[in-house]
């Protein structure tokens, strides 16, 4: 939307002496089913392991699947590697998203950029409008 912000501020509150970071992200995209926007896909931990989106299977083909990262020890340093688009590369969160042809199982994706501490990763291919469910 043009009247959107570029950047939202959210306030989280914690009891004194505590610590948590909070990171989010807005990503907008047309031609999704209002109905279902996600199909199943997968949330991975990614605690010094390797800083890559897992496979999933794609219930049908031609969809967009979308990657978000976050990790708490980078800020902004990763390039997406092909076949991601990065969307969003701002502090510790990084959001890619590709096209995947045929149905079937992904391939892990790298967000080109090194696992520098405590993070995870959502991998999910969203729903084309009027293709609710396979």
């Amino acid at each position: 939307m043009a009247n959107e912000p570029l950047h939202n501020v959210f306030t989280c509150k914690y009891p004194s002496g505590t610590r948590v970071n909070s990171y989010g992200a807005l990503v907008a995209y047309s031609g999704v089913d209002p109905n279902g926007i996600f199909y199943p896909g997968a949330l991975v931990d990614l605690d010094k392991n390797a800083f890559v989106a897992p496979s999933i299977i794609t219930p049908g083909p031609g969809l967009v699947v979308l990657t978000a990262f976050v990790n708490d020890g980078w800020s902004g340093a990763c390039s997406a590697e092909l076949p991601l688009v990065g969307r969003i590369n701002y502090g510790a969160v990084f959001v890619a998203d590709f096209y995947q042809a045929a149905q079937g199982p992904t391939g892990t994706k790298s967000p080109g950029c090194p696992n520098a501490g405590p993070g995870a990763v959502e991998v999910v291919p969203l729903i084309p409008f009027g293709r609710c469910c396979y």
